[in-house]
C-alpha cells in the first residue's frame, strides 16, 4: 500500500518514495537528459520545489515527486500533479536516466504508483501529456491502459519559434 506516512513501496526491483531535497540533484541531472522535455527551471529552483513539496500533505493540491531507486540509487521520478480534492482527478509525470531506460523500470515502477493511487486515494481519473515525438512514454502509458484522447498540436513550445505536438491520455479508475 502507500503510505501517506512516507509514501515509501517496493516493486520486484525499485523501491519508490517521496523524493526528498536530497534527491534535488539527480533528479535535476534526469530532467536535464529528457529528450523531449528540455529543462524548465534551474537547479536552484529545483531545490526550491523539493522544499515545498516536502512542507505539504502527501496529496494535497498540486505536485509531489515521488524518487524511484535501484540500489539506492535515483535512476527515475515520477510526479503527480493532485488537483483539489473535490476534483479527485490527478496528473502524472515521469523521467527516467538514459542508463535505466529499456529495462522495464517505468514499467514497474509507475505501473505501481498508478495502481496505488487508484487503491489509496478517491482519484477518479489520472491523466499525462507527453510529446508526440515521444514515444516510448507513449508505449508505456498504453501498456498502463491509459487512453489517448486528445492530440493537441502545437501546444509546446521549444527553442526560438519552435512548436511541438502533445498527446493527452488518461486513464479511470474504473479500467
Amino acid at each position: 500500500m502507500l503510505s501517506p506516512a512516507d509514501g515509501a513501496f517496493a516493486t520486484p526491483r525499485c523501491r519508490v518514495r517521496f523524493a526528498e531535497i536530497a534527491d534535488a540533484a539527480a533528479i535535476y541531472e534526469i530532467r536535464s537528459r529528457m529528450p523531449w522535455d528540455p529543462p524548465t527551471r534551474d537547479f536552484d529552483e529545483t531545490v526550491a520545489m523539493m522544499t515545498e513539496m516536502a512542507e505539504r500533505t502527501w496529496h494535497a493540491p498540486g505536485w509531489r515527486q515521488f524518487a524511484v531507486l535501484v540500489e539506492d540509487q535515483v535512476v527515475g521520478d515520477i510526479g503527480v500533479h493532485f488537483d483539489s480534492p473535490t476534483a479527485l482527478q490527478a496528473e502524472l509525470g515521469f523521467a527516467f536516466h538514459p542508463d535505466a531506460r529499456g529495462r522495464g523500470l517505468a514499467l514497474e515502477s509507475v505501473s505501481a504508483l498508478v495502481e496505488r493511487l487508484f487503491e489509496c486515494t478517491r482519484l477518479h481519473r489520472i491523466a499525462a501529456t507527453t510529446d508526440a515525438r515521444n514515444v516510448s512514454a507513449q508505449r508505456l502509458l498504453d501498456r498502463l491502459r491509459f487512453r489517448r484522447e486528445a492530440h493537441f498540436v502545437q501546444s509546446w513550445p521549444h527553442g526560438e519559434g519552435e512548436w511541438s505536438d502533445e498527446f493527452a491520455y488518461a486513464r479511470l479508475a474504473t479500467d
